[in-house]
């Protein structure tokens, strides 16, 4: 196995956790980033509604707290709230100094706009394209920064904590396997939205990071509580790609409708479309299947086409290309898998079970989310966390060497998947059994199932894919187990 430089940190993801923590650490640092691929491929880039922050004329932390804990239906850690809250604006103000532009008023003042479980408007956005934007001009920053070495083709496939001192963390490229040495890991993963069919989730997102977590021996909670965005795009003509239609367009006046143009949310919640997403999803499931429907509709003809165009241009051009006028056709919708509220279990300061490892973002479990969390607090808990765990690591690295060598491991060729696991379509069958509602009769049966093509990929020959394979079965087996255990919502 080839030696590498030998780093003070290495962070595993190039999403907004990654990278923000990459620039809050002191400049002085020796880091390394580590991604699977661009910047473009993490869910952080595709954030459309933008980052919830109070910080409008009448908000206050506190109103924002309230608003977190009730949507976590009080399973939140409100010390993990309260910190989120109250560092939302320094979150903002480092953005803002790093270069980040947010969308303004006339005079001056931030253009706030309002999404699901916020009582009043406290949405900082950049048009409907706030996580390319942010994403973009922080990845610029990281480009200026030459105590940060990018390696964005690294699938990583082990981490190895150490009580020495250092940690190691191995990472195969295209045809080699590499080692490196670092004080502190940060596993900045993201989520696992991947696992399922459908889903508002970027490509290659599949859990990798849990996976690591376990296999390390680092704790890891609450894997099977996951979230359903209510309105993913549904083509009806066939492929679907995932895309989200942000829950600011139901802020902005879009209503959702059944299969005869009625109105539903009224009747199942006081705040109607703007109700939690957790309620907003199980209320369209239910439409759905009541009119025997695999979609519900969103309509925003009372916005209006040039609203829609100046406010949501993604958006809209998206269902422009899909043949949709806005003015006079609705849009089709339905739930998708979107984000995972448990994760690898850290304390506020980011740290796990292991000294010298940290988690930050989507892949962490803070507790911040409770069981449902409150939209555009994603980008949010990004930035908040990744900014504690940067300050905690900036004041207690030390200047010490950890040795990289490790002896030669051979590649094995990134066969395609085995074909048991073809057959099972296990994506889809995420969504029929364990989605919104979940199916325990048929969690039970699957469990087995996938405990022996685990058993069966371990046995092999090393190679990316079966890495990849083995990473998606265990992920799985521990959300199923936790389903069994009663742990879902």
């Amino acid at each position: 196995m080839e030696k590498q430089l030998d780093y003070d940190v290495v962070i595993i993801g190039a999403g907004l956790a990654g990278v923000y923590t990459a620039l809050m650490l002191k400049p002085s640092l020796r880091i390394a980033i580590l991604s699977a691929g661009p910047i473009s491929k993490t869910n952080s880039y595709l954030a459309q509604g933008g980052i919830a922050a109070p910080v409008g004329v009448g908000d206050s932390p506190e109103w924002h707290f309230e608003d977190t804990m009730v949507c976590g239906h009080g399973y939140n850690s409100s010390r993990a709230v309260h910190k989120l809250t109250n560092e939302a604006t320094e979150a903002i103000l480092n953005l803002e100094a790093l270069g980040v532009v947010f969308d303004k008023n006339a005079d001056g003042s931030y253009f706030l706009g309002r999404e699901g479980a916020h009582r009043l408007e406290r949405i900082l956005r950049i048009g409907d394209y706030t996580g390319r934007g942010v994403m973009e001009t922080l990845w610029q920053r990281v480009l200026e920064r030459s105590n940060l070495s990018i390696m964005d083709d690294a699938y990583v496939t082990a981490i190895h904590p150490s009580y020495d001192g250092c940690q190691f963390v191995e990472f195969a490229t295209k045809d080699k396997m590499v080692r490196l040495g670092a004080q502190k890991v940060v596993i900045a993963t993201g989520g696992l939205g991947r696992l399922y069919a459908r889903t508002s989730n970027n490509e290659g997102i599949y859990g990798d990071g849990y996976a690591l977590a376990m296999k390390a021996g680092l704790g890891v909670a609450h894997l099977s509580w996951v979230q359903f965005h209510p309105t993913v795009f549904y083509n009806t003509q066939g492929m679907q790609e995932g895309f989200l239609i942000s829950e600011a367009v139901r802020g902005a006046g879009g209503l959702l409708k059944d299969s005869k143009g009625q109105r539903f949310m009224k009747d199942v919640h006081p705040m109607m479309e703007l109700a939690p997403r957790d309620i907003v999803s199980k209320a369209i499931l239910d439409v759905m299947k009541k009119c025997g429907s695999e979609h519900v509709w969103l309509d925003v003809t009372g916005i209006g086409s040039k609203q829609m165009h100046d406010h949501f241009p993604t958006i809209s051009a998206y269902c422009d290309s899909k043949g949709i006028n806005l003015d006079v056709d609705y849009i089709p919708v339905s739930p998708g898998a979107h984000y995972a509220m448990g994760g690898i279990v850290t304390d506020l300061n980011g740290m796990t079970s292991m000294p010298g490892i940290y988690a930050a973002g989507e892949c962490a479990y803070t507790g911040v989310h409770g069981k449902n969390r409150l939209a555009s607090n994603s980008l949010l808990e990004a930035l908040v966390f990744g900014g504690a765990v940067a300050r905690h690591i900036s004041e207690a690295v030390e200047a010490i060497g950890c040795d990289g060598n490790l002896s030669q491991t051979e590649m094995a060729p990134n066969e395609g998947a085995i074909d048991d696991l073809k057959a099972l379509n296990l994506a889809n069958w995420m969504d029929l059994h364990m989605g919104i509602v979940k199916d325990e009769a048929a969690i039970r049966g699957m469990v087995s199932v996938l405990e022996n093509s685990l058993a069966s990929i371990q046995n092999e020959a090393f190679s990316v894919t079966r890495r990849r394979e083995e990473n998606a079965l265990l992920v799985r087996l521990k959300m199923m187990k936790e389903v069994l255990a009663h742990d879902s919502i």
